[in-house]
């Protein structure tokens, strides 16, 4: 190939180097719920009050407070029994409610579940499924 033919290559070749041009989509940042720690053995009085739902993530208990989500290193099975005599039960082993703040049990394709009043959903272990219903009739007859 002589230096012609190595001109005429170059004018239909592109020959600088590639620019790097990436077709992904800008990353978006996704917000979650704010979350805070707390210390063990400080949520009774107005904040168990305020609270529906506590479960179980990872090694915390998580519950849900004003918009921020909360984070405890008290265990659930713990805070199940000093919130007991204030209307909580311990429906799953990963799920602590507010009994008052249960709108309905239902099975849902074999597992079931508990809708509480503000629309969150809550596993229901199905050795709690009987005493959580039994429970539930006997406050409707009671208010009514």
């Amino acid at each position: 190939m002589d230096l012609d033919q190595l001109a005429d290559l170059s004018s239909i070749v592109d020959l600088r180097p590639p620019v790097a041009v990436s077709h992904a989509p800008e990353p978006c940042v996704v917000q979650g719920p704010r979350r805070r720690r707390v210390r063990p053995g400080r949520m009774l009085g107005d904040i168990a009050f305020s609270v529906d739902r506590f479960w179980a993530s990872d090694k915390y208990t998580v519950y849900e407070r004003d918009g921020v989500e909360h984070m405890t290193e008290e265990s659930l099975a713990s805070l199940a029994a000093r919130l007991a005599q204030l209307g909580y039960m311990q429906i799953h082993r990963g799920e602590l409610v507010r009994v008052a703040a249960i709108r309905r049990v239902f099975d849902d394709c074999g597992s079931w579940e508990a809708e509480l009043h503000d629309g969150q959903i809550a596993r229901v272990g199905r050795r709690k499924v009987g005493q959580l219903r039994q429970l539930l009739r006997q406050q409707a007859s009671q208010a009514q």
